[in-house]
């Protein structure tokens, strides 16, 4: 039975049940009211996007909760919408704006656009060549839009679609819009937080794409250009990171997050069911589950996998041990909160490592007590095991050596250390090695201080591999490229 009670759109949360109603502020008709049956994004308390019906056709709506606050939002993204639209910039057409009934809000009712993939799914799927492909289409999208004074201020790939071969710009509300074609300046700058969005492997494609645009502006050449636009696209990376990296500590359409004077949760929404609710509430009923299975059980930690939902996870409980590590601890980052943080960092700089779910600490006010960390289960090989074994070929291993080497290689490139890289802390899944034990991944500031931790990260990990002595070859050989290149002593 469809829900035709009224909403009250401050208290919706992601499991509000579909389809419900809006109606328009003095509209009487009932083809005017609006049926909402998809939730697209959902900002609590603050904003909330769905596709819906509403006088017979598909639409798009985007609700502001607090309609007086959020006045200017709505003139903003009215006048970018106006703005696109003006300018020739293919863009989903803005039909409808005014107030609801319900809470004060404001709505905006765009255009839907059938059959659309998301910029950000696309960039993932694409084979590198279609890679390339889609810089060039972004490259003529922005060309247009600084051609025509107008530059996207908050930059993502969420913020453009594609429909029927063509991109769509979204998001108007940070649509900056100048009399005149923008500088080379600020053209610039807008093109760098374009690129920063992309992994830095990708950075060899900036040359292409820019060349691209130079052109499509009609710019002469300029020695050290690329360059310039390289060191302000990490510059920004870095402060994109530090900003997500604060995100993964509060509510917003990524994470919830639940904080009271006894505890404080935060886990990845994607997650959020009933029965993951009741593990989140009491994580130690994981170690009592019949299908667990518990991996180590020591003075410091317990480990420990359960199934819920039809999928894996490894829960962490980080044990407050004696009376010194339970102050260390109590006013610091626990354990738990520093692999919540590292795993996250992991992520974001492409490194393989155990996709993380949720963080749980119990606490008494502003002591913390102990702690869980939850990750998708990851099915590998234990490394000592895949290299020990008679059933894989040598070549193979060589193989799975280089690319171990190339781990370490990619920690040190965004100047991480792992600082206990044993080889038991790296499994194989899928071909590839994959990190585990992330609570003592460090961030290093200087040169010298990166070179110390990764060569005792490399010491640590050649340790497992003294005996057989054709593995030690193997390990060293793999490893020689990063010891000659950061320039570390020969071990």
């Amino acid at each position: 039975m469809e829900n035709t009670t009224e909403i009250v759109l401050t208290n919706i949360n992601h499991d509000v049940s579909l389809p419900f109603i809006l109606n328009l502020e003095g509209e009487t008709d009932d083809r005017t009211r609006i049926k909402c049956t998809e939730l697209l994004r959902l900002i609590p308390g603050k904003r909330l996007v769905c596709r819906a019906l509403w006088k017979e056709q598909t639409v798009v709506t985007k609700v502001f909760m607090d309609y007086a606050r959020s006045k200017n939002s709505m003139s903003k993204e009215k006048a970018g919408a106006k703005a696109l639209r003006d300018k020739g910039i293919t863009t989903p057409e803005l039909l409808y704006a005014g107030a609801l009934e319900q809470d004060d809000a404001g709505i905006l009712i765009y255009e839907n656009i059938a059959n659309t993939i998301s910029a950000h799914e696309a960039w993932k799927n694409a084979t590198t060549e279609n890679k390339i492909t889609l810089l060039r289409d972004f490259m003529v999208l922005l060309a247009q839009h600084h051609d025509a004074g107008l530059s996207q201020q908050d930059m993502h790939l969420s913020n453009f679609i594609i429909a029927n071969g063509k991109l769509y710009t979204l998001d108007a509300a940070d649509i900056l819009a100048v009399s005149s074609p923008l500088d080379k300046r600020a053209a610039i700058e807008n093109l760098a937080s374009f690129f920063s969005l992309f992994h830095k492997s990708y950075n060899h494609l900036i040359a292409v794409a820019y060349d691209e645009y130079n052109n499509l502006r009609t710019w002469p050449q300029r020695d050290g250009a690329i360059e310039e636009i390289q060191l302000r696209v990490e510059a920004l990376r870095q402060l994109k990171k530090k900003k997500y990296l604060k995100k993964i500590f509060r509510e917003c359409s990524e994470f919830i997050c639940n904080k009271s004077f006894k505890k404080y949760v935060v886990y990845d929404r994607s997650y959020d069911t009933g029965l993951f609710r009741i593990i989140i509430k009491n994580p130690d009923t994981c170690f009592s589950l019949k299908d667990r299975n518990i991996l180590n059980q020591g003075n410091t930690c317990t480990i420990s996998t359960f199934n819920i939902d039809h999928k894996t996870f490894v829960i962490k409980r980080y044990n407050t041990g004696g009376f010194i590590t339970a102050c260390k601890h109590a006013f610091g980052k626990t354990p738990a909160m520093k692999s919540w943080v590292n795993a996250h960092r992991l992520l974001i700089n492409d490194i393989r490592s155990t996709r993380p779910v949720a963080l749980i600490e119990n606490r008494f006010g502003p002591v913390r007590g102990k702690a869980y960390f939850i990750t998708q289960h990851i099915n590998g090989m234990n490394c000592v095991d895949y290299f020990l074994s008679d059933n894989i070929k040598m070549d193979d291993k060589k193989i799975m050596a280089d690319k171990i080497a190339m781990l370490f290689e990619k920690l040190a490139s965004h100047h991480l250390s792992h600082n206990n890289a044993k080889a038991n802390n790296i499994i194989i899944c899928d071909g590839q090695p994959v990190l585990l034990d992330l609570d003592n991944i460090r961030e290093h500031n200087s040169d010298a201080s990166l070179k110390k931790a990764i060569m005792k990260d490399i010491e640590k990990f050649l340790k497992n591999w003294e005996e057989p002595e054709i593995l030690s070859k193997v390990f060293r050989h793999s490893l020689d490229k990063l010891i000659r290149e950061m320039q570390l002593p020969v071990v």
